[in-house]
C-alpha cells in the first residue's frame, strides 16, 4: 500500500513559483509511491487549521511556501498531537529557516531532496505559549515583511524588503526593556532584538560561534540606538556579524524573560505577531520532526556561520 501524503502549499508565495512546476512535482512524488493529497491555502491560517485535523491521515506533510507557510504548518502539527514528519519546499522571498536546515534553494531539487531526506527533531519557540519556528523579533524592519504588500513582493521580491527598510531608517524608535535568561540579566534601550534558532535573520547572519537547531538552546542579539551619524557604521556591523558591544548585547537561553516599559509589536516568523509588554520565550526543544537531506547536524548552512575570536564570545557571562 503506497504511503500517504498531504501536499499543502501557498499559492501566492514567492512570485507564486510553485504553481508552473506543480504538475512535475506531484508527478515526482507519486513515481516515489506516494498517495498525494493536494490542499492550496485559502486564507491566513489555513495551513494551521487544515494540519491540526487532518494531519493524523498522513505519513508525510509536505508545504511549500515562504516562512510564514512552514510557520503554520508547524503549530498545526503541534495541535494535532502527532508527530508526522514535515518536508519542505521554500517558495519565499528570504526563506531563512530553509537555508538554516540546508534546503536547496531550486524547487524541483528541493522537491527531490525529500525523497530521500530523514527526519530531523528540531527545537521551535514558544513566545507566551504560541510557538513560532526560527525568530521573535521587534523594531527596526521587523514589520517591513508583513507590511509589504503580497503583490509588491511577487514582483520586486528582495528589493520590496530594501525599499520598506528605507523608510524605517527615518522613523527609529527606541524600546527600553530588561531581559532576564538562567545566567545573565540586560536591560537598555533598543531600537531592534531577536531571539532566533537560526543561522540567519532576514537573510543576514547571526553572530555567534555555532547555532544547533537542536541544542535546547536560542540566541538573542540586541542593538543598541546608535547615534545618526553612525548608524551606517552599525548596520555594516550587524551584516558583517560583528557584535560589538558598543551596540551589542548578545545572549544565549533556553528562557528569556522580558519586560518592557511600553507594550511592543513583535513579528513571529515574518507575521505579526502581537503586541505584548511582558514576554515569555521558551524553547520546546525536538518538538518537531523535518526532513532534511542530510542526516548529520553538519548542515550546509552552518558552514556559514560567521566565526567570531573566542574572547568576543558572546555567550561567555557578564
Amino acid at each position: 500500500m503506497n504511503q500517504k501524503m498531504l501536499f499543502i502549499y501557498n499559492p501566492h508565495a514567492g512570485k507564486a513559483r510553485l504553481k508552473s512546476e506543480l504538475s512535475d512535482i506531484l508527478d515526482l512524488y507519486v513515481r516515489n509511491g506516494w498517495d498525494v493529497n493536494v490542499h492550496p491555502t485559502q486564507f491566513s491560517g489555513d495551513a494551521t487549521q487544515f494540519v491540526a485535523k487532518r494531519a493524523h491521515e498522513f505519513d508525510l506533510v509536505v508545504c511549500s511556501g515562504g516562512d510564514g507557510t512552514i510557520d503554520e504548518v508547524v503549530e498545526g502539527m503541534t495541535r494535532s498531537q502527532k508527530r508526522i514528519p514535515i518536508g519542505y519546499i521554500p517558495t519565499g522571498t528570504v526563506n531563512d529557516f530553509a537555508s538554516s536546515l540546508g534546503l536547496p534553494k531550486d524547487i524541483h531539487e528541493a522537491a527531490a531532496a525529500i525523497v530521500d531526506a530523514v527526519p530531523f527533531p528540531c527545537d521551535i519557540g514558544t513566545f507566551n505559549g504560541r510557538h513560532f519556528n526560527y525568530v521573535a523579533a521587534f523594531g527596526l524592519f521587523t514589520e517591513v515583511s508583513y507590511s509589504t504588500p503580497q503583490d509588491v513582493k511577487n514582483v520586486l521580491g528582495k528589493t520590496a524588503y530594501l525599499l520598506e527598510a528605507a523608510k524605517e531608517v527615518l522613523k527609529m524608535h527606541t524600546y527600553h526593556m530588561k531581559v532576564v535568561t538562567e545566567d545573565r540579566v540586560v536591560e537598555g534601550d533598543y531600537v531592534y532584538g531577536s531571539i532566533s534558532n537560526s543561522h540567519s535573520v532576514a537573510g543576514l547572519p547571526v553572530p555567534f560561534h555555532r547555532v544547533d537547531l537542536a541544542d535546547g538552546l536560542m540566541e538573542m542579539i540586541l542593538i543598541k540606538k546608535p547615534e545618526p551619524f553612525r548608524f551606517w557604521s552599525m548596520l555594516e556591523a550587524m551584516i558583517s556579524g560583528t557584535p560589538d558591544p558598543e551596540w551589542f548585547d548578545v545572549l544565549r537561553g533556553s528562557r528569556f524573560e522580558i519586560t518592557c516599559e511600553a507594550p511592543v509589536r513583535w513579528t513571529l516568523d515574518g507575521e505579526y505577531g502581537g503586541t505584548e509588554q511582558q514576554i515569555i520565550i521558551a524553547v520546546d526543544p525536538k518538538a518537531v520532526d523535518l526532513m532534511v537531506p542530510k542526516p548529520e547536524l553538519e548542515l550546509e548552512a552552518a558552514k556559514q556561520t560567521p566565526q567570531l575570536p573566542e574572547t568576543t564570545d558572546p555567550t561567555t557571562n557578564q
